[in-house]
């Protein structure tokens, strides 16, 4: 795990399921503290030393945070933590996406220490009540209006 600036970073490994195959992969966890409600999952099959072709989701850190304990979620994200007493600890994360005229559905699979590990120490870099909410909000409206940096300058 490294830190990067105002941020966090590490890699684990997991593994991805689209349609009925899965797949071993390394997943980089990215959290920075000036876009303080989201961890950026950069998911590439293979390992670490090794990833090829990368998929990138952008996942609300509470979402991520309250799915350790229980599934939560509705709609297109949700979060689940292994049910099954014979394996490891995991966490699944369920997101599912519209494109050309129906739906996939991706599962990625972490295990649920090395999750738990990173968010505990982005909440350390910032607590849950503390984050910026202007600063955020503007953020985020500029990115789904794609209306530049957000502090509004295009």
């Amino acid at each position: 795990m490294s830190r990067t600036g105002a941020g966090l970073e590490a890699w684990t490994s997991g593994s991805i399921t689209q349609g009925a195959e899965r797949h071993p992969c390394a997943v980089l966890l990215r959290y920075e503290a000036d876009d303080p409600f989201v961890v950026t999952l950069t998911v590439s099959p293979g390992t670490a030393a090794s990833p090829r072709t990368s998929s990138r989701w952008v996942i609300s850190r509470d979402l991520l945070t309250a799915g350790l304990g229980g599934a939560v979620g509705i709609g297109a994200v949700s979060v689940l933590p292994g049910q099954n007493p014979d394996e490891p600890a995991h966490v699944t994360i369920r997101v599912q996406e519209q494109g050309a005229g129906r739906g996939t559905e991706t599962l990625i699979r972490l295990g649920h220490a090395a999750l738990m590990t990173y968010l505990e120490r982005s909440h350390a870099l910032q607590p849950f009540g503390t984050e910026p909410t202007e600063m955020a909000l503007d953020r985020e409206l500029a990115r789904i209006l794609g209306d530049g940096d957000g502090d509004g300058h295009a």
